[in-house]
């Protein structure tokens, strides 16, 4: 509670306020104020004083005369219009002249913000008295632009008429003056314009009592306290908020006797909130904060950016995975984190179309995936639901907040009471806008427009500070807490000044001729200016004032607002001083950390205290023990980088020790498949990531919008049309394939369709090149058939008898488990086959010459192996030899090529493949010799250049015995 003593020293209005209630203290009074917030703060200081209080109402005066005209409205059967409502109807007006007439706005320059520009013009003309019948066109500088708005303004009166609304100024018909004896305190800035004083004047008669207060803070009269104010500059906006928070917590202030008052709320709020979350620091919001920073508003918003953006897949998946919605309605036993993935695993990318294809049951799958499947695209049938009809170009603002309303009902993540609030604003919104205002127009437009409306909504709203919490305010919402500690944030020129641009509906030199009672540019900057004074001057106790000298974005230096010179001047008695003389005194700028031992907030400060040089003379110390010494995995990071330069191999290059691998010498291992060698002969690290700590890269079917199938797929669309026409080929009496053109497109085309049925395309365009592509390459594939005199004999063959992995013999003492398929297997004589691998990538890289490629090409040697000891085992043929492998490249890119490799090197292979498995045994996990390899490697950012620093380590000689093997390997072609 406030002391008499301390009481007499408040602000102006505060003690003109309590003298007034000791003067009246049992009649009716009314406290009009610009808003509630204002007043109940007023009020509540009040009361804390100790003097009573009775009959005191709070009102703007939009309320008051609401209330007092509320039952005429009723009887007359006319509705209010509030600013919302008559938005939109001057929007749909607006459509309705450009569409009849060659308007001075057509259609296509109907945008939020001329809407909002004409919609404030017409808005500031009626609370003028201004009416459409005494508006001159003569008035405007623009014939047509007169001529227009006088037009829009008169329809806009007309429709008023026709559907029984009534605006704020059309109340003033319908105020009488007030039978009851009524004080009405009327405070500044209450009335803004001349129809709000009339209506007053006609209600309350002689009974309005305004006060002569508000004084600029530079005025003696103003009390403000500017001897005891204290500066600072920093080199951000973000310093400056943690600095503030630094003061109050280094002075142990309680957060409920601190007001932060801010120039520039929306960036400052957002700051604040950061730090008061990170820091366990509460604080209550004025304004409140974005309605992105509550978990409803994120979906909402996110919602609509997902419709705008053609439905890319990626928003629901980080909705998902941020907990801000939820399919539990559909899926009661499934989770987020499942959710996504099954989405992820898709391969969706975007279009709507997309989802209806790919969301569908997939043959053979278990009952699980199916109930998945099935719940899952229940969801998004809902979703569809809410929208308008996807083949309409043309939608409503109403009807997509509509849509965003019950999104977040049905699938948003009620985790607060605020998200509640917000669910229940975005159904009020769409409510609101159902109606005969609602007006059709491009999709892309009217998501435009409700991002806008619901932007305005905002979370958080605390405009009374409650107790134990820090309070933010802005300068036309702030200085009424009574607090005894304010900070003044963002005190730079940018932020600080108002400019003097016109309107450019009502140009100044329009609104003379118009009426006196529009504001002009000028006059309203100068009230601008003179309430931020009077607001200043309004503030007790301890005042500190800050400003950013810094903008890290445009990389400026800024200077701090006359405003501070002004005080500074005040403080120091020299009426002289300049900005010169103010940079001097605050010294060097408050960075981001602070290196005050008794400032600390939180572990950076601390660390830099820790860091920085005594007495503040030394600069920054080697810091590095001292990090070390408490972040003990930095220190095996930097242990790890030193040994991975040395030329010694070590643990830290992939060298560890003997482990039980999934490959060994004897028949029981497990199978082991030819890829697999090949990965490990790529390289070794990248072998011990994936296979032996099973840190494969995630899985995430990313849909290119520029394609309709990914490379993999187009390969499994291929490898399909060669099976099946293959398999379903005529063959004459020697067994030799019948080729048949017509039949082999037919099965194509089929397969094809098939692969649109559940690939959807975005684009027909696409599809159709796409399908031209894939007839090319089928033609390539045709052609090279007719010349091809061998049999094939069999396709798409598991190497496998009874469902088990094959075991072979490579020699005596080297037996190893393959499992793999074999794409085909073509007869070249009696017992003798050649097996082929189908691929649709490059040729270049599979030439003759090198026949093992340093171990990277072992598939064709080892699946001969394979194969005939398949044929062989299975009885297929038991006398059968596998005498070639073959790489074949059936399409237009691979120009029909085929690599083939003669099989004439067992031991050799045998050799490679005993010498990878006892590289794999010593635990020789090194990266890659080819450092290109690296750039498109899902490692990189673990490995960084540690294959170049692997160079030199291959040639050095103490490691020569550890990597023998797998240096041999690389050394052969």
């Amino acid at each position: 509670m406030l002391a008499f003593e301390e009481w007499m020293h408040t602000a102006e209005e505060m003690e003109w306020l309590r003298q007034y209630l000791v003067k009246y203290p049992l009649q009716k009074k009314i406290l009009l104020v610009p808003s509630f917030a204002q007043g109940h703060q007023m009020l509540e200081r009040i009361v804390r004083s100790g003097q009573p209080l009775v009959n005191v109402i709070v009102h703007t005066i939009e309320s008051l005369i609401l209330e007092h005209t509320a039952y005429q409205l009723h009887r007359e059967k006319v509705q209010y219009a509030d600013s919302s409502r008559t938005y939109w109807l001057i929007h749909s007006l607006m459509h309705e002249l450009a569409n009849e007439t060659d308007s001075y706005i057509p259609l296509d320059l109907i945008q939020p913000g001329v809407v909002r520009l004409m919609h404030q013009a017409i808005s500031e003309l009626r609370m003028a008295g201004v009416g459409s019948h005494t508006l001159q066109i003569d008035s405007f500088l623009d014939t047509r632009k007169g001529i227009y708005l006088k037009e829009l303004y008169r329809r806009y009166e007309e429709t008023l008429c026709d559907q029984q609304l009534v605006d704020f100024a059309g109340l003033n018909a319908f105020v009488q003056p007030s039978r009851e004896h009524v004080h009405y305190l009327v405070f500044p800035h209450a009335l803004p314009d001349l129809i709000s004083k009339k209506m007053l004047e006609k209600l309350a008669g002689a009974y309005v009592e305004v006060p002569d207060i508000g004084k600029p803070f530079y005025t003696k009269e103003s009390g403000f306290p500017a001897e005891r104010v204290e500066m600072f500059h920093v080199s951000g906006a973000i310093a400056e908020a943690r600095e503030v928070f630094r003061r109050v917590m280094s002075r142990q202030i309680r957060l409920d006797q601190v007001e932060v008052v801010v120039s520039d709320y929306e960036q400052y709020a957002g700051i604040f909130y950061t730090l008061s979350y990170a820091h366990g620091l509460p604080c209550t919001f004025a304004e409140g904060l974005p309605l992105e920073i509550c978990s409803a508003g994120r979906a909402a918003m996110q919602f609509m950016n997902w419709v705008d953006n053609d439905f890319p897949i990626q928003p629901i998946l980080m909705m998902l995975l941020e907990g801000t919605i939820s399919f539990r309605k559909y899926d009661e036993a499934g989770n987020n984190s499942r959710w996504a993935s099954y989405l992820e695993r898709l391969g969706i990318g975007s279009g709507r179309e997309r989802y209806d294809r790919l969301l569908l049951p997939q043959q053979g799958s278990d009952e699980a995936v199916q109930h998945l499947t099935e719940s899952v695209r229940q969801v998004f049938q809902s979703i569809w639901s809410f929208l308008p009809d996807s083949a309409s170009e043309r939608w409503t603002v109403g009807s997509i907040i509509r849509a965003a309303a019950s999104f977040v009902e049905h699938f948003g993540s009620a985790n607060s009471e605020e998200d509640v609030k917000v669910a229940k604003q975005l159904r009020q919104i769409a409510e609101s806008l159902t109606g005969g205002d609602e007006v059709y127009i491009q999709k892309d437009l009217a998501l435009r427009y409700a991002k806008e409306v619901i932007s305005n909504i905002r979370t958080y709203v605390t405009s009374i500070p409650e107790p134990g919490k820090l309070h933010i305010s802005s300068l036309s919402s702030g200085g009424y807490s009574g607090r005894e500690n304010t900070y003044i944030v963002g005190m730079d020129e940018r932020s600080w000044s108002s400019g003097t641009r016109q309107d450019p509906v009502l140009l100044d030199e329009e609104r003379v001729r118009i009426s006196p009672a529009l504001q002009l540019s000028v006059d309203r900057m100068q009230q601008s200016r003179l309430q931020c004074d009077a607001t200043i001057g309004k503030f007790r106790g301890q005042v500190t004032m800050s400003c950013s000298c810094y903008d890290p974005l445009d990389k400026e230096m800024i200077h701090p607002a006359f405003e501070m010179l002004q005080t500074y001047r005040i403080k120091t008695g020299n009426e002289e001083a300049d900005f010169t003389a103010l940079h001097a005194d605050l010294g060097e700028p408050i960075g981001y950390w602070c290196s005050n031992a008794n400032d600390a907030l939180d572990q950076g400060d601390r660390w830099s205290q820790e860091l920085a040089g005594r007495n503040g003379t030394a600069g920054w110390i080697n810091g590095l023990e001292a990090v070390e010494r408490v972040k003990t995995m930095l220190s095996h990071g930097r242990r790890a980088s030193l040994a991975r330069r040395a030329k010694r191999l070590s643990q830290y290059d992939g060298w560890i020790s003997r482990v039980d691998l999934n490959t060994d010498r004897s028949s029981e291992s497990p199978a082991i498949s030819a890829s697999r060698l090949e990965h490990y002969a790529r390289c070794p690290m990248q072998y011990y990531f994936s296979y032996e700590l099973g840190l494969w890269p995630k899985e995430a079917n990313e849909h290119d919008p520029s394609a309709w199938l990914r490379p993999d797929q187009r390969g499994t669309l291929l490898h399909e049309v060669y099976y099946r026409y293959l398999y379903e080929a005529d063959r004459d009496r020697e067994g030799q394939i019948l080729h048949d053109r017509d039949k082999l497109y037919k099965i194509t085309n089929e397969v094809i369709t098939k692969f649109a049925d559940t690939v959807p395309f975005h684009s027909p365009f696409l599809f159709e090149k796409e399908c031209r592509e894939l007839h090319e390459d089928i033609e390539v594939y045709y052609k090279r058939e007719l010349g091809c005199s061998d049999r094939p004999i069999l396709f798409e063959q598991e190497l496998a008898i009874h469902g088990e992995p094959l075991l072979i013999k490579l020699e005596d003492e080297l037996h190893i488990r393959m499992k793999g398929f074999v794409d085909r297997i073509d007869q070249v004589g009696p017992h003798r086959y050649r097996i082929i691998d189908y691929k649709t990538g490059n040729p270049n890289k599979y030439s003759e010459s090198s026949y093992f490629n340093e171990g990277t090409q072992l598939q064709h040697a080892l699946y001969a192996v394979a194969a005939e000891e398949w044929m062989r085992q299975s009885g297929f043929d038991e006398q059968a030899v596998v005498t070639e492998s073959a790489y074949l490249f059936p399409t237009v890119r691979g120009q029909g090529e085929q690599v083939v490799k003669i099989q004439n090197r067992r031991k050799e292979l045998a050799y490679i493949v005993g010498l990878l498995l006892d590289s794999m045994r010593s635990g020789v996990y090194v990266p890659t010799q080819d450092k290109s390899k690296c750039k498109w490697c899902h490692y990189n950012r673990v490995c960084g250049p540690h294959a170049e620093w692997m160079e030199e380590k291959r040639t050095f000689e103490e490691n020569t015995s550890i990597l023998q093997s797998l240096l041999e390997v690389e050394s052969i072609e």
